[in-house]
Formats: C-alpha cells, sequence, structure tokens
C-alpha cells in the first residue's frame, strides 16, 4: 500500500479539498476520493504519492480478505487452493483483530524445530540411558564377584545328585500326574484330589553373606524303579499348602 494526497476543487464553492489516501495504487487512492465525497460535488485536479509501503488499514484487509476468501470458495471445497488455505483465513482474522503476526509458515517452521529439539534430546537422553546401563551393569558384574554366589541345596531336601542317581537307572521310569498321586495317596493316605504332583523344583545360590536366592528352576519328573528307588515331589492343599518329596519310599517335608 501507498499514501497519496488527492488534490481536488470544491465544485460549488471553489475550495480546495485535500486528502491523504492509503491504496495500492494512484486510480484506486482517487476512486476512494471520489467515494469519500460523493456528497460533494468535485473534481479531482491531481494526486502526489506522498509515501511508498504503507501499512494497510485493519478495513483494508478485512476487504482484501474477503475478495480472497470469497475467491477460494468459488473454487469448491475440494480444491487445491482450498486445501492450501485450510486454517489460514481464521488465522488472518486473528491477526487483523488482535494485531498478531502469525503464520501457517511460522507454526510449520516452530513445530519443525521443536521436532530437531525433541529429537536432539531424545537422541541425548537414549545416550545417556545407554551410559547408565552399561555402569549398572558394570556395578552388578562386580557386586557378583564380591558376594561370590555359588550352588546352594537345602541339607533338608533331595539333592539333585541323588536325584540324578535314580534318573540315570535304566529301569527307572515316568510316572503320570495321575499314577504319583494314587501311589502317594495309597501309601501315606493323602485325599488324591488334593495332591499336585510338582514337576521343578527351585535352583538356589547362597552367597558369602549367607544370603540365598532363586536362579532359575530344574527339571523333576516323578520316577518309580522299585519300592526302595524313586522319587517324587508334591504339594498337597488345604488350608495351608504343604510340600513333601516321597524318596525310596519315605517321605519328608520339602522345604521350599
Amino acid at each position: 500500500m501507498n499514501d497519496y494526497r488527492i488534490i481536488a476543487k470544491d465544485a460549488a464553492t471553489g475550495d480546495d479539498l485535500t486528502r491523504i489516501i492509503t491504496e495500492r495504487s494512484d486510480k484506486a487512492a482517487r476512486q476512494a476520493f471520489d467515494k469519500m465525497h460523493r456528497d460533494t460535488p468535485h473534481e479531482i485536479t491531481g494526486s502526489e504519492l506522498v509515501k511508498e509501503n504503507t501499512t494497510a488499514t485493519k478495513q483494508q484487509e478485512r476487504d482484501a480478505l474477503a475478495k480472497i476468501r470469497a475467491m477460494v470458495e468459488e473454487l469448491g471445497p475440494d480444491s487445491y487452493l482450498a486445501a492450501a488455505f485450510a486454517g489460514c483465513f481464521e488465522l488472518a482474522d486473528l491477526n487483523i483483530e488482535y494485531d498478531f503476526g502469525d503464520s501457517m509458515k511460522a507454526r510449520a517452521e516452530s513445530a519443525n524445530r521443536d521436532a530437531e529439539k525433541a529429537q536432539k534430546e531424545l537422541a541425548a537422553a537414549k545416550g545417556r540411558i545407554a551410559e547408565l546401563e552399561s555402569e549398572i551393569a558394570s556395578l552388578k558384574e562386580k557386586l557378583e564377584r564380591e558376594e561370590e554366589w555359588k550352588p546352594y541345596e537345602d541339607p533338608h531336601n533331595v539333592s539333585q545328585a541323588d536325584y540324578e542317581a535314580l534318573a540315570g537307572t535304566l529301569n527307572a521310569r515316568e510316572l503320570s500326574d495321575e499314577e504319583a498321586a494314587d501311589l502317594i495317596a495309597k501309601e501315606f493316605g493323602f485325599d488324591p484330589s488334593k495332591i499336585a504332583i510338582v514337576h521343578e523344583v527351585a535352583k538356589e545360590e547362597i552367597n558369602r553373606h549367607n544370603r540365598i536366592r532363586n536362579a532359575g528352576m530344574i527339571p523333576r519328573k516323578a520316577l518309580f524303579d522299585v519300592w526302595d528307588w524313586n522319587y517324587i515331589c508334591f504339594n498337597v492343599r488345604g488350608n495351608v499348602t504343604m510340600g513333601y518329596e516321597m524318596h525310596n519310599g519315605e517321605l519328608q517335608m520339602y522345604w521350599a
């Protein structure tokens, strides 16, 4: 927009009429002058460019926005321009009303900067996490060495060596859960409906401070060769579930 000084002569009185008009061209400034003085007979006698690149008035911007909006709407909602201008008209209204300088481009650039910043922060965080995980792994390794963990078996229970000695014999056969429960019920008087055969026991370790930990599970099948050469680990459900081992025909508690 530019500022134009429009000079006119009042046809009735002969007085000079002068006004500064902000418009996009000399022609538009003359038309605006005529519109302002339409109730006063006059003749424009001259015009002068006073200033270039003048800020348009809010009303001029509203008028221009209305024309652009109407042109885009005429193309239909599925037009390329309609897609490109989505949200722009509402943003322009806010800019005009509240003297903002916002734009979709600025928002996109800001979002890109935020995304880039977030990516850098994420990469830095991942790097730090990797460093901490490495430090934790190193500390765990040092702690393992300091605590001197080694295999442990509760002396009250059947040792893995004794079980493997039975499992290694040719005549020892695996019992089904039903066979094992029936044998236990008949020999020791437990209610067969409350017997649950156990198929694995805890693998334990102990450290130099006598702290015991679980290091996994060891499979143990219910095996039977003869009455004095057998093994079954089982629980008996009740108000309190109790663990037992039958080993070589003898019943003993299983200490978990």
